[in-house]
């Protein structure tokens, strides 16, 4: 396993161990708590990632490991859960299969949308204008 694989291995574990722990929050809460998190990250996620050899580095890795951790176990509450890393967290995974078929739905619908004004685009192009009149043959001399 590298590196990257150990990091995730132990995220995958500190998310599950912290989503039970945000149970007792409400959702406006939740919603701080990640973007908290998010804003940590910005800050120096490289420490976490990379580490340091010196300890102030080394403990600052740890607390942007943890508020990863808290910031995805927060946001595993939100519709539809979190994918991070192609790994996914959620509370309640029905939510999840229905977002993901109502996000599909409106996809499909779109792109009927699409194809429909496509086909009426080039219906107009192929047809002749009635606005201008199309040019007379030159009668050879």
């Amino acid at each position: 396993m590298n590196d990257s694989a150990h990091l995730l291995a132990a995220l995958r574990t500190a998310v599950a161990l912290e989503i039970p722990q945000l149970a007792g929050l409400d959702a406006a809460d939740r919603i701080d708590l990640a973007r908290a998190g998010a804003e940590t990250l910005q800050e120096g996620a490289d420490a976490m990632l990379f580490g340091s050899a010196h300890k102030a580095q080394k403990r600052l890795g740890a607390a942007h490991f943890a508020a990863l951790a808290r910031a995805l176990a927060a946001m595993a509450y939100q519709p539809g859960g979190v994918t991070f890393a192609g790994v996914h967290w959620c509370t309640d995974h029905q939510e999840c299969l229905d977002a993901e078929a109502w996000a599909a739905g409106r996809l499909c619908a779109a792109a009927r949308l699409v194809e429909e004004r496509g086909a009426e685009r080039a219906a107009a192009t192929a047809a002749p204008d009635p606005a201008r009149p199309e040019p007379s043959p030159k009668a050879a001399p």
